[in-house]
């Protein structure tokens, strides 16, 4: 009996010792498969963190493009600059929400990142390489971002606002015609279209308000409703005839986006100080030729005569009235960079040209509704005025006093007798300041790597 009992006993034990092996290996490959997947996760999330940092890189060439500003970076060949950034613990990046951090110190891990940038302005380029090294894991991950830019216009749409825009009184026009064309005809429907689209960044219902004005093109918002008077209308030209107070819906929607940067001025070096202008002055001449302005004050029959192709700075303000008037020759051009506020009426100002593109003006403050623009006037205004920032006013000028261009302002508001004219070639502008992009991809094969780690043999692959 008592060698049935220790036999038992033998037995019960050896069955624990096998439940406690597989137990064990259980546990070990459970174990080794967390681990195993802990290394997955962790690889998977330092992919898209070199991803996120290549991006970062992509920002900093962008920077460096729209500022013309390389401080810091290595030339190479005729357009290319080379940068390195290294040791990253932390990068701050810009997000539709507002910013957020990716932080990487603190967990044994430094990035680094080495951006090439392709300046042709006829063919802009920008590519990155973003590395994470793990020192505890003793790994590096890469990757590698090319984007393909291209110039673009700041005017590709007639009236554009960031906040609101709203038609007052009656007899508010925007349409469209193409100064490649030649002149804007209101009798006929030669040059004279219906693309005048009227824009806004809002989302809100109802900051779009066309009251009873008449829009022949296009009104967008970027999520709001329309408010469209009883008297209002919105159609095209040709289509007709139309019943009064027609209003074709199919040309309003409300998914409208558009990149609107703030705007600065070039470089001052070698410009001419002039100090303020307040009487009859005649500037330009052989070649682009560059102002500084405190003020403009014209009035009382004070001419400013535009002689030649000029850049302008005016640190103060713009008041053309009454009989004051900015005259810009037919074979002059003129870009205008305004840190104050601006008022164009009386005789307004007379651009021989007939062309918008060679009148352009841009508001510099950067603070919502700081200051303001006010156009209007007895003369026929070719001009493009881009003011993301700034409170416009738009003015009926009688009979004469129409508007021919394109306006990109905050606030908008169009007063009564208001004529807006878009000018379709302003669309075409090519500003070296302003980049779309064309594409964006990973570089992933071996063939289409780019060299990195020998700077000076990148421009080659451009």
């Amino acid at each position: 009996m008592r060698q049935k009992t220790t036999s038992k006993r033998g037995s019960a034990m050896i069955g624990a010792l096998i439940i406690a092996i597989l137990a064990g290996a259980i546990g070990a490959s459970i174990l080794d498969s967390a681990f195993t997947e802990m290394k997955m996760s962790r690889r998977h999330m330092e992919q898209q963190h070199a991803v996120t940092l290549a991006e970062a890189g992509l920002e900093e060439g962008v920077r460096a493009m729209i500022a013309g500003d390389w401080t810091g970076w290595t030339s190479y060949g005729t357009y290319g600059y080379y940068k390195n950034i290294t040791s990253v613990s932390n990068v701050v990046l810009s997000g539709i929400s507002g910013n957020f951090s990716l932080g990487l110190g603190g967990r044994g891990r430094t990035g680094e990142i080495k951006v090439y940038v392709h300046a042709d302005p006829s063919d802009p380029v920008i590519a990155a390489e973003a590395s994470i090294f793990n020192r505890g894991a003793g790994s590096t991950i890469s990757r590698q971002i090319r984007v393909d830019m291209e110039s673009g216009s700041l005017f590709e749409n007639g009236v554009v606002s960031r906040e609101s825009t709203t038609f007052k009184g009656g007899n508010v026009l925007v349409d469209s015609y193409d100064s490649r064309l030649g002149g804007y005809t209101e009798s006929s429907y030669v040059n004279r279209f219906a693309n005048g689209t009227v824009a806004t960044l809002a989302v809100l219902n109802d900051l779009l308000d066309i009251g009873n004005g008449a829009v022949r093109g296009y009104i967008a918002t970027a999520g709001g409703t329309v408010d469209i008077g009883s008297q209002g209308t919105i159609h095209d030209y040709l289509g007709g005839p139309y019943p009064a107070k027609y209003k074709d819906m199919s040309r309003v929607t409300n998914d409208f986006y558009a990149d609107l940067p703030d705007i600065s001025a070039p470089s001052s070096t070698g410009y001419t100080n002039l100090g303020s202008i307040t009487g009859t002055t005649t500037i330009g001449g052989a070649g682009t030729q560059g102002y500084i302005i405190d003020n403009i004050t014209l009035s009382g029959g004070a001419t400013l005569t535009i002689a030649g192709d000029v850049k302008l700075i005016v640190t103060g303000d713009v008041a053309v009235t009454g009989t004051g008037k900015i005259d810009i020759d037919n074979t002059a051009s003129m870009e205008m960079y305004v840190d104050g506020n601006v008022k164009i009426a009386g005789n307004g100002m007379a651009n021989g040209t007939g062309k918008a593109e060679n009148a352009l003006i841009f508001g510099m403050d950067s603070t919502d509704g700081n200051k303001s623009i006010t156009l209007g006037g007895n003369a026929v205004l070719h001009a493009a005025v881009y003011a993301p920032a700034y409170d416009f006013t738009v003015n009926g000028g009688g009979a004469d006093g129409h508007i021919h261009g394109a306006i990109v302002g905050y606030r908008i508001t169009m007063n009564g007798g208001a004529q807006f004219h878009y000018d379709e070639a302003l669309s075409d502008l090519k500003m070296g300041d302003n980049f779309t992009i064309e594409s964006w991809r990973e570089l992933k094969g071996v063939g289409e790597l780019l060299p990195f780690h020998t700077p000076a043999d990148l421009p080659s692959h451009f």
